[in-house]
């Protein structure tokens, strides 16, 4: 066990996932609050932090045990890649050569494949500073993985401060021909604990959204949510009934969103490398998220796919949400968004924090 004063990194009881030993961990802080992670896809298991009396309650959606992620087709906490969200008909090109890649969401390619980096087995490393505690996880995507070109060698750090920040920085490189690189976090969130997110209070400054045809591909146009239901630049609630959502581009028979916004820099030359892309509130509790990043972009998704079955650990529609910070989907395929390309010897890096506030005593 690695610690400092009141901040502390605990290994838990291994398990056993396709017959690989994976490790599991517990980050604290002063505050009480834990964050449980695992090697098997870099998940973030469980976060909890304390109620008014002193409880802990768990703010994420998890599967009832380690063994369960075995399946996880909801992607509840794994680290997404190589490349998050999605990639149309799975196909782009890189120096003029075609790349195909393997096809999980109809005809399309969907947060790093049939087994991507969330599926995968990663070696993780205790560490602790001053101020912080965590754990390193770092895994190695051989050539061909998933039809995408290049070793691509990942390290994800994961620390907690006594801020009860949640910080996780993305590291790659890749080795041979250039590849694609976009990481994520799939968490879904919950800040009540329990029940429908849909009385939360969104806040997502940035004004724009990816327009997105009928399968959730980007069509390279960006439209502005400016007093549209899209529009959460002041805090609002989600919505006061399931029929106020937005209808699902690709499934008319369900409502929610599913959308790229937009996170929109300051030029000012003191801001900070990270900006807030979201801030979620349970106006109950008054339990508070702050979503910062340096990523152009973050997904909003209302868990609409959610079907309370025991494949997403029972959980209904709207039990929870995602802020995924990312690149633009389907970036590889249009030539006017953020550049994706990673290529040898260069350094992909992506940092992203999820900072908790709630009512102390």
């Amino acid at each position: 066990m690695l610690h400092s004063p009141v901040l502390r990194v605990m290994e838990l009881p291994s398990c056993s996932i396709h017959d690989q030993t994976v490790r599991c961990f517990r980050l604290t802080n002063r505050q009480a609050m834990s964050v449980e992670l695992m090697e098997y896809g870099a998940t973030i298991v469980k976060v909890a932090i304390p109620d008014k009396s002193g409880e802990l309650v768990q703010i994420n959606l998890g599967l009832p045990d380690p063994q369960s992620y075995a399946t996880n087709p909801a992607h509840f906490g794994g680290t997404c890649g190589r490349y998050a969200n999605r990639i149309s008909q799975g196909r782009f090109e890189l120096d003029g050569r075609p790349y195909q890649l393997n096809l999980n969401d109809g005809a399309h390619h969907l947060h790093g494949g049939i087994t991507g980096f969330d599926s995968r087995h990663w070696r993780a490393t205790p560490m602790s500073g001053e101020e912080y505690v965590g754990v390193r996880m770092e895994y190695t995507s051989p050539d061909g993985e998933e039809g995408y070109p290049g070793t691509l060698r990942c390290l994800v750090e994961f620390t907690l401060n006594q801020a009860s920040v949640l910080t996780i920085h993305y590291q790659a490189r890749v080795e041979g021909v250039p590849t694609v690189v976009n990481l994520t976090n799939h968490s879904y969130w919950n800040l009540a604990g329990s029940g429908s997110i849909l009385g939360h209070l969104l806040e997502i400054p940035g004004r724009s959204i990816l327009e997105v045809n009928q399968d959730t591909i980007p069509t390279g146009l960006i439209r502005s949510v400016t007093d549209t239901a899209f529009d959460f630049a002041s805090p609002r609630q989600i919505a006061s009934h399931p029929n106020d959502l937005p209808l699902a581009v690709n499934d008319v028979t369900k409502r929610g969103f599913d959308h790229c916004y937009l996170v929109e820099r300051s030029v000012d030359p003191e801001q900070s490398d990270l900006i807030l892309a979201a801030r979620l509130t349970d106006p109950v509790s008054r339990r508070v998220m702050d979503v910062m990043t340096d990523q152009p972009g973050v997904q909003f998704y209302t868990g609409t796919y959610l079907d309370g079955t025991e494949s997403v650990g029972h959980f209904d529609q709207y039990a929870g949400l995602c802020l995924e910070c990312q690149q633009f989907p389907d970036a590889p395929n249009h030539p006017t968004f953020p550049d994706v390309v990673l290529k040898p010897g260069e350094t992909y890096r992506q940092t992203s924090s999820y900072g908790f506030r709630w009512p102390q005593g």
